[in-house]
């Protein structure tokens, strides 16, 4: 099973949400050392689907990231609820 790590996210400051739901893109370094990104929607499919395991490194620990939905939305969130303090969040714009 292959594992990725989160580099970064781009985020929709203007949404009504301020957790997870407001990501717009997910991204990873490739082995060139540049950053390739991903919609929410993909990186969820990755998880759910592929089977992929996707870990965010925040303060010296990694947090696994879970594929989720919500009113039809796929997203991905590393806390077991919608909050504003997800790890996830924590992450560099991209």
């Amino acid at each position: 099973m292959a594992s990725y790590e989160v580099a970064c996210v781009s985020m929709d400051y203007d949404a009504d949400v301020d957790d997870c739901r407001c990501i717009e893109e997910i991204g990873f370094t490739t082995r060139s050392g540049s950053i390739t990104t991903r919609t929410p929607a993909e990186v969820h499919e990755m998880i759910a689907e592929d089977e992929k395991t996707i870990v965010v490194s925040y303060k010296g620990e990694r947090f696994r990231l879970a594929a989720v939905e919500r009113d039809g939305q796929r997203y991905v969130r590393t806390a077991d609820s919608d909050t504003g303090d997800d790890t996830l969040l924590k992450k560099p714009s991209c």
